[in-house]
Order: C-alpha cells, then structure tokens, then sequence
C-alpha cells in the first residue's frame, strides 16, 4: 500500500466486519483497499485489484434510467479533487444481466491522501418504494380503517390526515390539515421533530419511531409513538407519520422500572417463591449475600434448605399459613457452606384475588456486627500491608508541608533514600516554577478536605515528569494531617499521544457508516462511536469513557444476555436482540448486536469488541406479540400445583400440563387426541373395576362433578395413586359445554402419613409401657448384680467363684436387654465408653443366632481399633442386623460378619456419606433371596417391613443409634444372592478399651460417701459395697434428706468427699434438682448421678449438668469403685 494510505490494525478489522462495500485508493486514482464484501462481489482477489489501471473500474455502472455513468457523474473523481459525493444512486450491471442498485458515498481521506467509496445495496428498498408508490391509490381508504393516526406531511405542514388521528388528539381534519406537522407541541420539541422530519425528506435521516409530548384539544399533555418515512403522495415527495397513543403504555413502564429498580438495588436481601417453595426471583443483595443464583433453587421445597434450623423455618410456614407475617433472627445456609446470621421478614404473595401464589423474604444480614471485633483487631495491620502494596506513591505532611512519612514506591519513584525524603519539605519535589501555585491548593486542603489535580514532580536526578496528585485531609488525635496519593503518568501520556493519530482516520471512516457501530474495550468501556449511536443516545452524550451499559441501559450491571460479554469470554462473535433505551430508561425500540472481538496483533490477546447495530423495533414488536400470547397461558399451567387435563366435548385430550404429565406418565405431545381413558386411566382401590369417566359425567350433568371414595390413578408405568379430584365444563360464549377440564393431585402421600401417625401413637403406648418395665427392671438387677459382686469380693477363688461370675455376665446381658428397651421406648443419646467393637460383635451376633439354623463366620483385624459407643446400643444393631440376615435364610445358611479397620480420605469415593478420618467399618453378610431395589431404598423408613409380623423398627432403631454414634449404615442386595449391610463406626486408635468387672478387682478409696435413692434394697446393698470398698457411707431416701444431710455435714465439719444422687424419685426431689440446691452452699460438689434410665440427656452429657460422673443401674462393686476413684482424682 502507497506510504500515504495508511491506517492501522484496528481500523482494518473494523473495516473487515461492515456489511457494505469499502473501497481505498490513492490519489492517483489506484485502488489499494477493499474489504470482503467488496471483493466477493467483483470476484477479485486484492492484489488482482490493486493492479489495475488507475481510474479503470472492474465493473459497469448506469444510472437509474439505464443511461451509462460518465466519468463526471461518477462519484470517485470529485472524492480525488477533495470534494464529498453524498448517497449516489446508481446501477450495477453483473455479467448475467442482473441488476442491483447501490448507493455510493465517496470522501476524501485527510492530507488529499485518496479517497474512500462506501457502497450499500438498496436494490430491497428500491423495489419497495415502487411497491408503494403503485399502491398510493390504496393508502386513503387503508388509512382510515387504521386504528393507529396517520398524518402525511409535505413542506412541512400536514397534507392529509385519518379519522383516528383526530381521536387520538381531539383536534377535527379540518384544524389538522394545513397546519404545520404536531403545531400542538412545545416550541422546542416542534422544532426538533421539523429538523427531523426535514433530514427524512431529505434521504440522511432513517425509517425510525420518535416519542414525543403533545398538548391534547382539551388542554392535557398525551405521548405519542411516531413513525416516519419517506412516501410519494399526490404526485409530490411527502413524509408518512403513523401515531400511536403511548401515554399508559409509557406510565406502566416508568411505574415497573421503578419498582424493579427499588427491589433491585435495596440493600436487604429480596427473594420470592411460588407455592411449592421454588425460587422465582432474587435480588442483587440476595446473590450477594448468599452466593446462589434463581436457576440454583428451582426445586420444590428448595427454600427450606437455606435455614439451618428446619423446625424454626416450618414455623414461619405455620405462621403465614394462619395469614401472619413472621419476623425474628436465624441463620441461613449460603452456597458455600457458610452461616449467615441473619434477620428474615417474610410474608406471603397474594394474587388479585387474595389467594396465596408464593412466599416473600427479606433478609438483612447481620453478620458485619459479629465481624466488628475481629476486624478492629486486623485493621492496622491490613492498612500497612495496603499502603506497602500499593503502586502510587503515598506521603504523610503536617500541614507545613514537613513529610513525615512516605512509602517505599515513593522512595523509588523519586530516588531518594527513606532518611533523606524525610528531611524534604514538599516543596523541594515540586519544579520551582510551580511552586506558587502550591501554595494555593495548600489553602484548599484545610478549606475543602481535599484537591485531585495534574501537575508536575522533579526527581532527585532534575528530572521532571507528569503526575497526578491526590490529597485528602485527616484529624488524627485532634492534630490535622494531610495524605498525598501521587501516579507517575510518564507512560500514560506516551499512550494517549499514540492514539490522537489514529484518531483521525477512524473519524471519517465511522461517519460514514449508516447503522450503529460502538468499539468497547475488555471492561465493557465505551472507546469510539459513530453518529448513528450519538443519535440514538443523544441524552447520554458524551458516550466514549462510559460504561456500555451504563450509556446505552441506565444499568448498574452488566446485561444478563449481553453478546459482548459472550464474545469477550469465547472470542468468537456473538448475536442478540437488546433494547433500545432512552431517558429515563423508556424501551423505545428494538436492536440486533452483532459483537466482533479485535485483538492485539503483537501479543494475539484480546483488546475488546466492535458492536454493530442494527434497529429491528417493527420485527421484534411483531414477535413479542406472539409469544406473550403463548407465554400467558404456559405460565398460567406451569403457576397450578395439581395436574390439569382438558378435552373436547367427545372426551379427547386438547392439553395436559406437566403436573398431569408426571402423574399419568404420558406427554403431552403423544397424549393429544386421544381418548382420555387411555391416558387418565382410574379404577376402585377396593373393587379393582374401571371407575367410572367425570368427562361423561360433567358432559350429562353440566356442572362439577367429583371422583368417588378409593378412586386409584393408575400410571403409564403401572403406578397406582390415590387421587382427590374434580371435573368441571369448559362454556363457548353462548354458554354451550364445549370440552372438560379435570384437576386432580395426588393425596397417596397424604393418606399413608395419616395411617403412619396412627401406628405411631400406638407404638408410643407400647414404648413408655416398655421404659417403665426396664426401669424397674434395671432397679432388680441393681440388687442382683451388686450382691453377686460383693459375694465374690469375699471368697476365695473356686468353683463357686466361677459360676458367680458367669452369673454375674448373665446379668451384665440382662442389662443389655433392658438397654434395648430403653433405647426402643425413649431414644437418646448414647452413653459412650472406649469399648472393644470385636467383643461387642462377637458377643451380641452370637446371641441373635443362638438355636436358628443359620452358621455365624466372624472375623476380625488383629489390630482393630477400639471406638467410643454406647455398648448396649452398638450391640443392639449387630443384634439386628444379624436377626435380620438369620431371617432372610429360613432354610439356613451362613450369616458372615467381619470388622476392619477403614480410613476415609478427602478424595476417596468409597463411602461418599461418611466425613474423612478413621473408622471401624463392620459389615453383615446373608445368603437369603436379595431385596429389590425398589423396596432397598425404603427399609430404613420407619414402620417399613416385608414380614407378616415385623414392626418395622429394628433397622429404623439401628440407623438412629448408628448417626447418633456419628456414624454411617448402608444396604446393598442382590437379588437371588444376598444382602451386606454396613456400618462405619468413628474410630478411637489411641485409646484402650475400658476394663470389664472380671478383669481386676474393684479400687478403694477412703472418705465419707453418701447414697441417695429411693430403693431401700439399693441402699442397702450400696452401702455395703461402699464399706466394702473402704469408705464411710451413708444413705438418704429423698433429695431433700441428702440436701439436709449434706448441708449438716459440712456444719460438723465431717464433709462427704462425693455424693450419688438417683436422678428419678417419683413423688421427690429427685437428682437433678437436689444437685442445683447442694451447688448453693458447696459449689466444688462432687456428684455422681445413677439411673435406670442411661439415655436421660442427664446421664448421656452429665458434665453438663454439672455432675462429675454417671453410672447406670445396674452396677457393681467393680463399677461403682471405678467410678469414685474417676470423680475423686477430677
């Protein structure tokens, strides 16, 4: 290219992506330049163009009426002379005799370098003006059956206007007609819209709607939607103007922005759900505040799960349900696992009829005010690190100009050591000729609290470079200090002068470019525009520095579907429709973006993207129309809860929603048409006959009609369901019955809940009849247990010694027993002791299969680790599942049960449910008939069995005791080969298990002991066991007795070292409370708590109820010495 043509890369790619045809050349007449389009059309290469004769065209030319264009008629010649050729019409003739009409404008580049032809084909619009002007014949008596005004205008004054136009203003034809165009508008509007309609006439202005303000015939302002264009009427060039009331339309729009604006940008959380709990809409603050967007919360009940306490979330559900808004504090659950404190509002969303569609929550997060300590606390030290960090330097003055201090880039920018910059007055960084003006912003400092201005700095060397000086003034300790921010701009300058050159150039290039066109960088900023964009935001003028979404949206934020956003991230070019804005953020019309991204030719990485524009308002006003139709009734379905079916009045399907979809397991798509027995398929539970069909019966009747008791709706796949329903007669406008519609929903749910809780109540009877009986029970083997422990303490080891203690490990498994009761009756927290699992599993699998058919294979690891369980509860479900495994084998086999060690890792997918760390994983093994799967994933649901007499609570008691232990269960089967049931209990490896009673005699101990409990036969038999143990004991029936003895023993100075105080006393004071009145006179009490209850959250968390240990009933003397000795070495 000749050296006096130039532009650079940027300019090339912008040139490269517009749709009409560009054409460079250079002053002698050769052509140097022309983009795709301009090639593909000559079907040339570039270098074949450029070597052509000067002045010689590739193509032939004719003007409109078929004559051929002469040199001086062509527009490239006055472009060469310095001259510019505006929108020249001419034909283009290709070889196969086809014509196409383009218009041409030609312009000299700067400096008379060349010139450039930009061509754009209007072959389409030439063939629509000649439709139009053969239809001027037509366009009268169209007008006037048009609802929308129309007024034609020629010189300026309204020629001919429509009946509607009349309506829409209030004026009569013969006020409009003669008048200038709109004379009811302000003088500055009808000014504006005459300059307007003047460019229109004259071929630069385009097809496009204006909104203006209009002063009605009866005195009040109404806005209206113009339309103008350029038609032949009479005979003469005229301007069509259609005209469309706008004035609600525009009120509803400002009113919706409004309120979207409000909720959009409040500062607490906003968020609204439909019925079924699924999120429909989130606001900024929300997102922000909880990290989780709509399309996150989209499944039914999805609200539930950001509450972390459930029970407190369905009581805001119970309230709003009775018609009263909730309002308190609670914790949240965001996306990533963090808690947010927070105070929640919450009301429900009525439609205009008052019937409940959603629930509204407004949160404020208060999680700033528990941060406060902590980030006074890490403030300094992030101030140093940020001042340090920071890329400018940062000075600290006294207000007479001393620094007194500075950071290291300061040190850096100015080449001085820290102790010399010290020593500095501020003046001495400044050129002496600008001095004097420093002392006058001095003033301003103290006056204003702050200046931000360019100037210049000198460095230790002399030399002087630009600078951007920010100041702000601070009142430390009463004492006024002045902080200065200072940017090197050296580099910043350099750029700016490189780009002034290229500039020019894309100046003229972008005039003449007929359809928006804005070039943004990577952060969205607006960088150049051309006319067009300045017209059509001519309110937001000047556009270059401004955010693109700012300018051209009035937004905040980035659009949600924006093409240049998608085209920056993949760097490919991306298309869209978005709005067209104007003030006040009014929606004026319709435009396709197309985004090209342009990248830096050096590095290859992207330097942004060029938008351009194209107004499509007509072709989107059309489509939007369609779809809100369609939309209207699509939301209306997808808003109702139950499932909708409606036929025609011979009882074929016309539409399901999807509701109806899921619950009859056809689609709409193949269910259209179709007899509605075929797809709503119901029958009598209890008869199993074909009930009978509600079209039939809502067609006989005419009114609304229900299903009958035990209606079952039977599914595409065989699934049966209890259905509530009703049919109801689809009228025409003369009240004929033209088709049915059938709501129906699914209440199997509903009922099986109603039959659980009456199985539960009587479950909850037979439970407390149970605790009472272990109770009781445990109070016996007490007696037993305590003497055959002391027994054996005072003989001599023999045979009889022997069978004492296989006595005593029969009461040990009589405890057991009563353990399982209690864990049946009551639940509660296990009593943990470091325990052998290998004993337990050993010990409780043999029990369950002692006299069945089936043959037990135990192994375990050597080195199994122990864990801390509840040793009654932990047997209790190897009881279970070993029983379990014996019954799924009537005919015998082998029941395998093993123990391993098992370390879960961070990344391990072995069982995903169970946190990293060390476990004892033990499975059960059986060789029965399986299970199938649909009925696997329901055997740990309560009250679940398969077997005639089961209760459905063995494997429901095992899960509950396994995720108390913070463990895990599963199941898994195949059927005709077996079910394994496994369990991963948290492992304790440095621990040792605790000892049993025969492993070592009991601990003395010596000290005063008293015994409370309302057993005389325990009292006794303790207090033997204590004197047997060494100590001095004494007994009381009552709380208040072991209060009053206590108390008296502390008065004689004779004090007891520990109390055992029995937590339940029926018609005392029991434990619990006598333990408050002994901390009232001794806090240091040390105090044991004994019960035949071992799952009272008093013996399972004993510490915090402020006793010292816990033994359970029964015990013996081995026990009750370990346990004092415990307490009395605390």
């Amino acid at each position: 290219m000749p050296d006096e043509v130039k532009f650079d890369e940027l300019s090339r790619q912008v040139l490269e992506t517009l749709p009409d045809i560009i054409v460079i050349g250079d002053r002698e007449g050769r052509l140097v330049f022309a983009n795709e389009t301009a090639l593909n059309l000559l079907g040339m290469s570039l270098p074949e163009l450029q070597r052509l004769v000067p002045d010689h065209l590739p193509f032939h030319l004719e003007t409109l009426d078929g004559q051929p264009v002469s040199p001086d008629e062509f527009p490239l010649g006055p472009a060469r002379e310095g001259r510019r050729v505006e929108r020249r019409e001419f034909r283009f003739v290709r070889n196969n005799g086809d014509h196409l009409v383009f218009s041409i404008t030609a312009i000299p580049l700067e400096g008379g370098s060349g010139f450039m032809m930009c061509a754009r084909d209007v072959t389409r619009e030439k063939e629509v003006e000649e439709a139009l002007r053969r239809s001027e014949e037509n366009f009268r008596s169209l007008s006037e059956e048009m609802s929308e005004g129309v007024v034609v205008v020629i010189d300026g004054r309204a020629h001919w206007c429509n009946r509607a136009l009349c309506e829409i203003t209030g004026f009569s034809r013969e006020e409009v007609m003669g008048n200038p165009a709109f004379f009811a508008m302000e003088p500055a509007d009808a000014a504006e819209f005459g300059r307007r309609l003047s460019e229109r006439l004259a071929g630069r202005g385009q097809d496009r709607h204006y909104e203006i303000r209009v002063r009605h015939r009866q005195g009040h302002w109404i806005y209206l939607d113009l339309y103008a264009r350029n038609i032949r009427f009479d005979g003469r060039d005229a301007i069509q103007v259609v005209v469309r009331d706008v004035t609600a339309a525009r009120k509803q729009r400002e009113e919706l922005l409004s309120i979207k604006r409000a909720v959009e940008s409040a500062s607490d959380a906003i968020g609204i759900t439909d019925v079924e709990g699924r999120m429909t809409f989130l606001n900024y603050s929300f997102r922000q505040m909880l990290g989780y967007e709509c399309s996150d919360l989209q499944s039914p009940g999805s609200l539930a799960q950001l509450y972390e306490d459930r029970d407190l979330f369905r009581e805001i559900e119970k309230s709003i349900s009775a018609g009263k808004p909730w309002s308190g504090m609670a914790r949240l659950k965001s996306r990533s696992g963090r808690s947010v404190p927070t105070l929640v509002r919450a009301d429900a969303v009525r439609d205009e009829t008052e019937k409940v569609v959603g629930l509204i929550g407004i949160g404020t997060d208060m999680t700033e005010a528990e941060r406060s300590a902590e980030a006074l606390r890490q403030s300094e030290e992030k101030y140093r690190m940020l001042v340090e960090a920071s890329t400018d330097a940062i000075f600290l003055e006294s207000p007479d100009l001393r620094i007194l201090d500075c950071n290291q880039t300061a040190l850096t920018m100015f080449g001085y050591t820290k102790d010399e910059m010290l020593r500095l007055c501020v003046t001495d960084l400044i050129p002496q000729e600008d001095v004097a003006q420093l002392n006058g912003l001095s003033a301003e400092v103290f006056a204003a609290g702050g200046f931000r201005i360019e100037a210049r700095n000198v460095r230790k060397d002399g030399s002087v470079f630009p600078v951007e000086v920010n100041t702000r003034l601070y009142n430390l300790g009463g004492e006024n200090f002045v902080i200065v921010f200072i940017r090197d701009l050296t580099e910043q300058k350099k750029a700016q002068a490189a780009v002034v050159e290229s500039e020019r150039f894309l100046a003229s290039v972008f005039a003449s470019i007929q359809d928006g066109l804005s070039v943004l960088d990577t952060d969205l900023n607006i960088l150049r525009v051309n006319p067009t964009m300045e017209r059509w935001y001519e309110h937001q003028l000047p556009l270059p520095g401004k955010k693109c979404y700012r300018a051209y949206h009035g937004r905040d934020l980035p659009c949600e579907v924006c093409p240049s956003v998608r085209a920056i991230s993949t760097q490919a070019m991306a298309l869209d429709v978005v709005p067209l804005t104007g003030p006040g953020g009014v929606v004026s019309g319709w435009l396709e973006l197309y985004s090209y991204p342009f990248f830096d030719q050096e590095t290859g990485r992207i330097r942004g993207v060029i938008e351009y524009v194209h107004n499509i308002t007509d072709r989107k006003n059309a489509e939007d129309a369609l779809a809100a139709e369609k939309e209207r009734l699509a939301v209306t379905l997808r808003s109702i809860g139950d499932g909708v079916i409606t036929t025609d009045i011979e009882g074929r399907v016309a539409l399901m929603n999807q509701v109806a979809e899921k619950l009859t397991g056809f689609r709409q798509e193949e269910s259209l048409g179709r007899p509605l027995e075929q797809v709503f398929r119901i029958i009598n539970e209890l008869t199993r006959e074909p009930a009978p069909s509600p079209v039939e019966k809502v067609i006989s009747s005419g009114m609304v009609v229900g299903l009958a008791n035990h209606t079952v709706l039977v599914a595409r796949d065989g699934t049966e369901r209890a259905i509530a329903d009703s049919g109801s007669p689809i009228r025409d406008r003369e009240s004929r019955t033209v088709g049915v519609v059938l709501v129906f929903r699914d209440v199997t749910e509903k009922r099986q809940t109603e039959e659980q809780a009456l199985k539960a109540e009587k479950m909850e009877s037979l439970g407390i009849l149970a605790g009472g009986i272990a109770h009781d029970f445990n109070n016996i083997l007490t007696g037993i247990l305590g003497n055959i422990s002391l027994t054996r303490l005072t003989l001599p080891a023999s045979r009889h010694t022997e069978r004492l203690q296989e006595a005593e490990k029969a009461c040990l498994r009589a405890r057991d027993l009563t353990q399982q009761l209690l864990t049946f009756s009551r639940g509660g927290l296990p009593v943990k002791t470091t325990a052998s699992i290998a004993e337990i599993i050993a010990e409780s699998a043999r029990f369950a299969l002692r006299g069945s058919r089936a043959q037990l294979r135990f192994e375990a690891a050597a080195d199994l680790w122990p864990a801390e369980v509840d040793v009654g509860q932990i047997g209790q479900v190897i009881h279970n599942l070993a029983l379990n495994a014996d019954q799924a084998m009537p005919g015998g086999g082998t029941v395998r049960v093993s123990a391993q060690n098992f370390v879960r890792a961070e990344s391990d997918p072995r069982a995903p449910a169970i946190r990293p760390g060390q476990y004892v994983r033990i499975t059960v093994e059986d060789e029965g008939e399986g299970i199938p799967p649909e009925r696997l994933k329901r055997i740990f649901d309560p009250f679940f069995t398969t077997k005639e007499r089961g209760s459905g609570i063995g494997l429901t008691t095992s899960y509950s005791i396994v995720l108390k232990h913070e463990g895990y269960i599963m199941a898994e089967s195949v059927v005709g080969q077996g079910s394994k049931f496994t369990v991963y209990l948290p492992a304790s490896p440095g621990k040792r298990p605790a000892r049993t009673a025969a492993e070592d005699r009991p601990p003395r101990g010596s000290g005063r002991v008293l015994l409370m409990d309302d057993e005389e036969a325990i009292r006794e038999l303790g207090q033997l066991m204590l004197e047997e143990l060494g100590y001095e004991a004494e007994t009381a029936d009552s709380g208040e007795q072991a209060v009053e003895k206590y108390r008296q023993a502390r008065e004689q100075g004779r004090p007891y070292v520990a109390v055992i105080l029995d937590l339940t006393v029926p018609g005392g004071m029991g434990g619990q409370a006598a333990l408050v009145e002994l901390k009232k006179f001794d806090p240091q009490v040390r105090a044991i708590v004994s019960s035949g209850y071992s799952t009272d959250p008093a013996m399972s968390n004993h510490r915090e109820y402020g006793f010292a240990g816990f033994i359970a009933k029964p015990y013996d003397a081995m026990a009750l010495g370990q346990i004092l000795r415990r307490a009395l070495d605390t």
